[in-house]
């Protein structure tokens, strides 16, 4: 009994404790804070239902662990449709009308390239666990968080393969849309590192037809390369390998390298699909094995096999996992902001607007932004972590098909390469691999023993053939001459063509005759500000020396057509050879066709510089045989190439970019002219012309003395200067600027009656007071003494356009002679248009009536 009542105070406060506990629960569980988040998915589709089962299974297990929080994720979910506008409008919709304060997803890249927009109006963000193309990291978005590997993660994997193997030709199989392209620069760049090359580039677009993608394949089959990394999704990419079975290019020879788009899904695929795909390589993200992760997997099961009890085909995958992960850590970064204003800040439209301007502002946008992009935690894909706003890499797994799904065989991590067991310290390699046809050993390339040839012109014949509708199998073979180990000139190459020992000639091979443009131009100094020579006659009369590259069909130009002693011509291998000659005074001038003066220029710009004059021939050209059918495919292409923004891009590889010489070595000084060279002239030219204005400006106030000394006394300077610049203005009919033999004004005539035409004059005498003068706006104007009006108190000028009906009124004073008759004459003007003048004596009103098409009487 003493027992007992010495354990009642310690049984009295077990009772009190766990009575405050369950008080505290019910507390806290009546004032949580619910915060509204938005799902945008496809919800017809596999991934939107497994993401979505994910997401709210990830919400319902973390507030069950986590009841004391004080905040809870709501779901809004809308349905995408599997459209981008659907997305589009999806987002719209739950930031105007729901003002949910983050979206998780949408599914696609595409569809995240329409809705990161929106989330940036709102400061929203948008949180993705599958739109994976790299392109949308190029949208530099500050509200859009990758909670998903970006593609271009895995690039390195796959390159480490290839290099691994010693594949150098491969050929890129891919979708023709954002998820497809996405990814291949960064796939390009890679394989290039390793000096592999890529052959050809199979671009399939999403919905091609099973005939289309046969005939593609039929193409592939023609091409000697049998190493193909393909880069789609479903349902394009089981297509593509049930066909590629069908017609025998899953058997032995043939490689197929697939990235995470396709071996993340190898696990819910079709047995017959799997079937044709046996000895495919792949990688996909490594998720570590744990006992959370299998539990999970377990729960999941059971729950879509009650959401969908006829489906037995359902299988999780990474994506799932990012969902709930993407899910958990939304939920972790609500909860560190605390109780807080979760509140849109209101725009002045209607809320079922749906323009997106009218999208409020969430005013803890910001905040939730930070603290998304610092959460950190064990997720049950691995290590949670945003970096660079996407979710972090760490190792990828090299998986093998094999009979009913895919085989380990390997791994890449960033520190190890390729190795066959994580943490492993073992030599760089991976486990056995199964290759199509069931065969042990790894195929061969066939180029893989090929010479390797690169340049320029190689550069561009890939590229033509490449773009041919049809294979055409080649292999480049360096030429020699056939008794000695040095190399011909062009012309033997060529006649090679014509001896049928070769089928083509690629290379810089200029055509002299007859799809192109191309130029030589003349080197003409060594100083680049300071040329000692400037002509090309001038290299000729002083018997200077000059380079020419060897082999080249200028030696000869320059002696048959320019005239060149051939004893001045010196021959340069290399842009190293000619700055050397140039160097040591060897010559005093060079010529070469654009291309290579582009790469020696690129190199030696702070010393050389290109002059003038340049010639044109007919360009480089591909030597093939006559007849050959492969002539005009292979013309059309090469102008298709040359005019693309390809050669742009061989340009830039091969000859580079000019560099910036504008600051030189001291060494080189410059001599050239420049404003302050003409300062002397443009002095001369200045006061020559000051001189000759002042004098005009005297020799007319001279001329004109007495119509400035009879202006009125109270006129003010200002009307002096501009009755002066009136008169100065007025034309000289007498001069003989206006001096014609049959229509020159008499003074002697007196006002005789008569009518213009504007095309010509008419036999009628001029009258003094009546002289019509055409002008450029198709009409005419009246003025004092056989001159022209002055502009001053005249409407009218032969700038300003006017309609042809036209009525104007100008006074006429200071008429010295006296009354002139009413004039008329009956002739009829000759273009569409008739003057009538009626001009009385002084001070009176002269009238001028113009009309059209001789339509109406004048007055």
């Amino acid at each position: 009994m003493r027992n007992n009542l010495t354990q009642l105070p310690l049984y009295l406060f077990c009772c009190l404790s766990l009575w405050i506990f369950f008080i505290e629960m019910a507390m806290s569980q009546n004032t949580t804070i619910p915060v509204k988040v938005g799902v945008v998915l496809d919800m017809d589709t596999w991934l939107g239902k497994m993401g979505l089962s994910c997401i709210s299974m990830a919400l319902s297990e973390f507030y069950a662990s986590h009841g004391h929080y004080k905040t809870r994720l709501v779901l809004e979910i809308r349905d995408s449709n599997r459209d981008v506008v659907g997305a589009a409008a999806a987002a719209l919709d739950l930031l105007q009308n729901e003002e949910v304060q983050a979206i998780i997803g949408p599914a696609s890249s595409m569809q995240a390239d329409f809705v990161i927009g929106l989330g940036d109006k709102a400061h929203v963000p948008i949180m993705s666990f599958s739109a994976t193309s790299p392109s949308l990291s190029s949208l530099r978005s500050r509200y859009f968080v990758r909670a998903t590997l970006n593609d271009s993660a895995q690039v390195p994997a796959i390159r480490a393969i290839v290099q691994a193997f010693g594949w150098r030709e491969v050929v890129l199989i891919y979708l023709d849309n954002e998820y497809g392209n996405g990814v291949i620069p960064y796939l390009t760049d890679a394989l290039q590192e390793i000096d592999t090359r890529i052959a050809y580039r199979s671009v399939i677009h999403p919905l091609a037809t099973d005939d289309q993608i046969l005939e593609e394949l039929y193409k592939l089959m023609t091409m000697p390369t049998r190493v193909f990394i393909v880069h789609m999704l479903t349902p394009l990419g089981p297509r593509l390998f049930t066909r590629a079975n069908e017609i025998g290019m899953m058997e032995e020879g043939y490689v197929w390298i697939l990235t995470d788009g396709l071996t993340n899904i190898l696990s819910t695929l079709d047995p017959s699909v799997i079937d044709s795909m046996q000895g495919v390589l792949g990688v996909k993200p490594h998720v570590p094995r744990s006992k959370e992760l299998e539990s999970f997997k377990i729960r999941w099961k059971r729950k879509i096999q009650q959401e969908y009890p006829t489906n037995e085909s359902f299988e999780l995958n990474i994506f799932g996992l990012w969902a709930y992960d993407a899910a958990s850590g939304l939920a972790m970064a609500v909860e560190k902001l605390g109780p807080t204003n979760f509140s849109f800040q209101k725009s002045n439209t209607s809320r079922t607007s749906t323009d997106p301007d009218t999208v409020g502002v969430s005013q803890i946008g910001p905040n939730l932004l930070q603290s998304l992009l610092s959460t950190r935690f064990k997720g049950l894909s691995g290590h949670f972590q945003i970096f660079n706003r996407q979710l972090c890499s760490s190792a990828f797994q090299v998986v093998n098909v094999i009979g009913k799904g895919e085989r380990g065989v390997g791994f890449w991590t960033p520190e190890n390469g390729t190795v066959r067991k994580l943490d492993s310290t073992s030599k760089p390699n991976l486990g056995t691999i199964v290759w199509p046809g069931e065969s042990p050993s790894v195929p061969k390339d066939p180029s893989s023993n090929a010479t390797e040839v690169t340049g320029f012109s190689i550069g561009v014949f890939d590229a033509v053939m490449a773009a041919l509708p049809y294979a055409v199998p080649y292999e480049y073979i360096p030429f020699k001459a056939p008794d000695s180990n040095a190399a011909c000139d062009y012309n033997d190459l060529i006649y090679q063509v014509y001896l049928q020992k070769y089928d083509a000639v690629v290379g810089d091979t200029t055509i002299l005759a007859n799809s192109y443009t191309a130029s030589l131009t003349s080197m003409l100094t060594v100083q680049q500000l300071n040329p000692t020579i400037t002509d090309i006659n001038e290299l000729i009369k002083k018997g200077e020396r000059v380079g020419c590259q060897y082999g080249s069909f200028i030696y000869e130009f320059l002696i048959t057509s320019m005239k060149f002693d051939e004893s001045k011509l010196v021959n340069y291998e290399s842009p190293e050879g000619l700055d050397e000659l140039f160097s040591k005074g060897g010559i005093a001038a060079a010529f070469d066709e654009i291309p290579y003066m582009k790469i020696f220029l690129a190199k030696y710009c702070s010393k050389y510089t290109a002059v003038g004059p340049i010639y044109k021939f007919d360009g480089f050209g591909f030597v093939f045989p006559k007849g050959s059918p492969l002539v005009a495919d292979v013309s059309r292409k090469v102008l298709s190439v040359t005019e693309g923004a390809k050669m742009l891009q061989f340009e830039k590889a091969w000859f580079g970019k000019r560099p910036n010489c504008t600051e030189l070595t001291s060494s080189v000084s410059s001599n050239s002219i420049g404003l302050n060279s003409f300062w002397g002239l443009f002095l001369i030219a200045g006061v020559a012309s000051s001189v000759a204005l002042i004098t005009c400006i005297t020799i007319f106030l001279y001329q004109n003395r007495e119509a400035l000394i009879n202006l009125n006394p109270p006129s003010s300077i200002w009307r002096k200067i501009k009755a002066m610049v009136t008169r100065f203005d007025d034309k000289d009919l007498m001069s003989h600027t206006f001096r014609k033999s049959d229509q020159l004004p008499d003074k002697r005539h007196q006002g005789h009656g008569c009518s213009y035409s504007l095309a010509s004059y008419t036999n009628c005498p001029p009258s003094p007071s009546s002289l019509l003068i055409p002008t450029h706006s198709n009409f005419a104007f009246f003025s004092e003494q056989g001159m022209p009006s002055s502009g001053h108190g005249d409407p009218i000028s032969p700038n300003r356009p006017m309609s042809p009906h036209i009525l104007f009124e100008d006074e006429l004073s200071n008429i010295n002679h006296e009354q002139i008759n009413k004039m008329s004459c009956p002739k009829t003007l000759s273009k569409d248009v008739m003057v009538n003048s009626h001009i009385k004596p002084k001070s009176s009103k002269c009238k001028l009536n113009i009309v059209e098409n001789n339509s109406r009487s004048l007055s």
